[in-house]
């Protein structure tokens, strides 16, 4: 450092968000802290209908899954704004999907029955991963696929399979060369996972309640790169962060309504009626975290007597914070 004369930056200061940015992603990393400079910046919940009267040409939207980004790619199109989804791969992966279907069905495929194919396409595959004991994020990637080439089926408006080709690998593209770098000439998007090195002066999330996705038998170092996921897509904006939703009050970023969480987790409360937290942090207060799943009495400074209550339905946020604070409690993901 003497010799260089280098500046020494600390790694758990972010210098390109925003301080309104940082505070969400502290959710996720709590020693994460903006830079003594940053501005205040925006976050903003918008319907699903604004996000059309808010979105800018060089704009960075992503999402969890593809099947949303191609619904909002193809609306986009349709009202003379250009976009554009990155990921070619993404593009060949589901035309060869849509000429295996045709394949299989052989002398029986009909265009006008592609939906109908698709199911049948689904149905099969997914019976194939189950018996190989695939786990549920391998299923859920393949519905999703299903269900992006269905997007395109009923909006993209192809009249024939060829064309329905063309149309796909139009919407998909990127150099190969720039997979780092944004198209200032279009709307782009992308999922989360080709996030790295990506920012923006403006970013959407759209589908914000996949993130992070929870299903059944999530593990810990699953769930763990959800979140993950759910960082990196709160800290590539440099201004602006729009989270998308039909209400702002409902499951949003951060996740304020309710979701079902794996059964594994679920299992761990059954049965289990009664339970003795101690709490680690002063500032955490079980009465105001879960009244509504427990009956809360303090026995001892920062300890807490939980009672269930019959509801086992739990948002992402208190598993978080519970899991924080509790390691031993939820023992299988969290242990």
């Amino acid at each position: 450092i003497e010799r260089t004369n280098a500046t020494e930056l600390a790694l758990n200061i972010c210098y390109r968000c925003p301080s309104s940015h940082i505070k969400i992603a502290q959710r996720i990393v709590p020693e994460i802290e903006a830079a003594s400079n940053a501005i205040e910046g925006e976050v903003k919940h918008v319907s699903q209908e604004e996000f059309f009267d808010h979105i800018q040409i060089g704009d960075l939207v992503w999402s969890r899954k593809t099947a949303p980004l191609v619904a909002r790619c193809i609306r986009l199109i349709q009202k003379q704004i250009p976009a554009q989804v990155k990921g070619r791969d993404i593009g060949e992966s589901l035309v060869s999907v849509l000429k295996q279907i045709v394949k299989d069905e052989g002398n029986g495929f009909a265009y006008t029955r592609l939906e109908k194919h698709l199911e049948t396409y689904e149905d099969k595959h997914v019976r194939a991963l189950t018996k190989r004991g695939a786990d549920e994020i391998q299923i859920e990637a393949l519905r999703d696929k299903v269900k992006t080439i269905l997007t395109c089926y009923l909006y993209w408006g192809a009249t024939y399979v060829e064309d329905l080709y063309d149309k796909i690998r139009s919407m998909f593209g990127e150099d190969q060369n720039e997979k780092s770098a944004l198209n200032p000439k279009v709307v782009n998007l992308c999922t989360v996972h080709r996030a790295k090195g990506l920012e923006a002066t403006r970013v959407f999330i759209i589908d914000p309640t996949s993130l992070p996705m929870v299903w059944k038998d999530q593990q810990r170092w699953q769930f763990k790169q959800e979140q993950n996921l759910k960082y990196v897509a709160s800290t590539r904006g440099k201004e602006n962060l729009f989270i998308v939703g039909d209400d702002p009050e409902a499951p949003s970023f951060p996740i304020k309504g309710q979701m079902d969480v794996p059964q594994t987790w679920i299992d761990q409360l059954k049965g289990k009626h009664e339970k003795q937290v101690q709490a680690t942090d002063d500032g955490v207060s079980f009465e105001s975290l879960v009244p509504e799943y427990f009956d809360v009495e303090q026995t001892a400074p920062y300890v807490f007597k939980l009672t269930r209550k019959d509801s086992i339905r739990w948002t992402i946020e208190d598993w978080q914070r519970y899991a924080d604070i509790d390691t031993e409690w939820c023992a299988e993901p969290y242990q």
